[in-house]
Parts: structure tokens; sequence; C-alpha cells
């Protein structure tokens, strides 16, 4: 039901290499997240279940 979904305040985490910071933001009235068929949230907590791959788009050569 599209009217029980909600987003959660912006929130700064330090949590990339060399304390680079990122925001994320949740979002509440989910049920599942489910990818490639293997539910990875259910009630808003992770189920430790990371189906797939990262995707990286083309990498500059290293400066040398």
């Amino acid at each position: 039901m599209p009217g029980a979904l909600a987003l959660r305040p912006p929130e700064m985490v330090f949590d990339l290499p060399a304390s680079g910071r990122r925001l994320i933001q949740g979002a509440t009235g989910y049920r599942m997240t489910i990818k490639s068929g293997t539910v990875m949230f259910e009630d808003g907590e992770p189920t430790g279940a990371l189906p797939g791959r990262v995707l990286r788009g083309p990498q500059s050569a290293p400066a040398i």
C-alpha cells in the first residue's frame, strides 16, 4: 500500500575508505526487498543475503 511508505531523515555516514563520507536515507513501510529471488531485507532488517555483484563503470588508467 503506497500510503504506508515513508522516508527517514537523511544521515551522513563515514564508512568509506579514508573516512570518506556518504549520505544514506532509509525508508519504512516496505515488507521485503528481493533481488534475484533472494530476500535481502525483511521488515527493514537485512537478512545477510547478498545476491548479485557490484557493477562498476569504466575505470581510469592510474596516473604515472
